[in-house]
């Protein structure tokens, strides 16, 4: 069994994102949403993170300031936060002729 505590692991992954509670301007599901105080309250539980049935809701998200976001990942039950960024915009370079091969 490979227990992890919600909470734990959130901040955890917030903290390797290189952001901070502060940074967050929504935590919730796409129909529902709460505060970090309440979402703290609510995940401050230890759950079985490793294989077998999901625990924790698969469209939980937390999105930054910038847009960036944190999203639930599971593969057979395993689960775990991921780090999702915008890409850059690259410099301008040539003009774009054709989006056919």
């Amino acid at each position: 069994m490979s227990d992890h505590n919600l909470l734990e692991e959130t901040v955890d992954a917030i903290e390797s994102a290189k952001k901070t509670i502060a940074d967050i301007v929504y935590i919730g599901t796409e129909g529902a949403c709460c505060s970090w105080t309440a979402f703290a309250l609510m995940a401050d539980r230890e759950y079985d993170s490793g294989f077998g049935s999901q625990n924790v809701l698969g469209d939980l998200r937390i999105i930054f300031a910038d847009h960036s976001f944190l999203c639930r990942r599971e593969y057979d039950g395993s689960e775990w936060w991921e780090y999702v960024s915008l890409p850059e915009i690259p410099p301008v370079g040539e003009r774009l002729e054709r989006v056919f091969i």
